[in-house]
């Protein structure tokens, strides 16, 4: 997946992006946002999710829920294998149905019945996608309008109802700016600086503003960011390791593996190798 500001291409006849039974012993996707509600059924292990400052540990049989736009990243448990569902919905297919749609957003309580509702759906749709029957598009998109049905009939609240400071919205619109413009740009040799002068912030009151809202210094980010990046790489191609490396901003192959190894547990030849398909 790529993150940050994620860029999601829905599936071609499926109004979601689906990610079924990836499992990983670790694995963390930093700090992002998007415009798709994302959901995120843990089958087996548990992970961690952190949705604006709010931090959540799922369990097997449960789920991660994250609002369009909100700022979120999932950690997987290190201790066991984990396996999940991930349903990235089209936003468009909710303002389909209720076109006043971005005045709303969603509130699934644990143990709620819609919550029950909602994570059966997930379930059929992952052994729907795993198994690609005849027609399976059609199938997983009449289950998707089902969840639709759920989250605007029993979990819309108007956003009028949340309340947020006005300098936390100011925040958050920085920080999402900054994101996006590294995401853009993590390829590239950023400085503390450069970024900063996106939202013209002098580079000292930026570092302490980027840790505060993210709970990262901004080198460790960028760091966990172009980590990430190189791991889509590493295993979707057959590239070099030091191509990979020097095409996610590193400045060498060593902080390259150095990086991965401190994130995966493993350099990263040892990992490509041991996860094969």
């Amino acid at each position: 997946m790529d993150y940050f500001l994620e860029q999601i291409r829905t599936d071609s006849r499926i109004p979601a992006k689906i990610y079924v039974d990836m499992t990983a012993e670790r694995r963390h996707c930093p700090l992002h946002f998007h415009n798709n509600l994302e959901f995120d059924l843990v089958l087996e292990g548990s992970i961690t999710g952190v949705c604006n400052g709010i931090t959540k540990k799922i369990s097997s049989g449960d789920f991660f829920f994250v609002n369009s736009g909100n700022l979120h990243e999932t950690i997987s448990d290190t201790a066991n294998r984990v396996k999940t569902v991930i349903v990235l919905l089209s936003y468009d297919l909710l303002k389909k149905y209720c076109p006043e749609i971005q005045q709303y957003s969603f509130c699934i309580p644990a143990g709620s019945e819609a919550r029950n509702k909602i994570q059966l759906l997930l379930r059929s749709v992952g052994t729907l996608f795993r198994e690609h029957e005849n027609f399976y598009e059609l199938e997983i998109t009449a289950v998707l309008e089902s969840l639709c049905l759920i989250l605007l009939r029993e979990c819309r609240i108007r956003k009028t109802e949340i309340n947020t400071p006005l300098h936390d919205q100011k925040s958050l619109a920085n920080i999402k700016a900054v994101l996006a413009y590294m995401e853009a740009n993590s390829a590239e040799e950023l400085s503390l600086s450069t970024v900063a002068s996106q939202i013209h912030m002098v580079p000292s009151y930026f570092s302490r503003f980027f840790k505060r809202v993210t709970n990262e210094t901004f080198y460790t980010y960028l760091i966990k960011l172009r980590t990430c990046r190189a791991y889509q790489e590493l295993m979707n191609s057959d590239k070099l390791i030091t191509d990979i490396a020097l095409d996610a901003g590193f400045l060498n192959v060593k902080s390259f593996i150095s990086s991965f190894k401190s994130v995966y547990g493993e350099t990263p030849a040892k990992y490509r190798r041991q996860h094969e398909l």
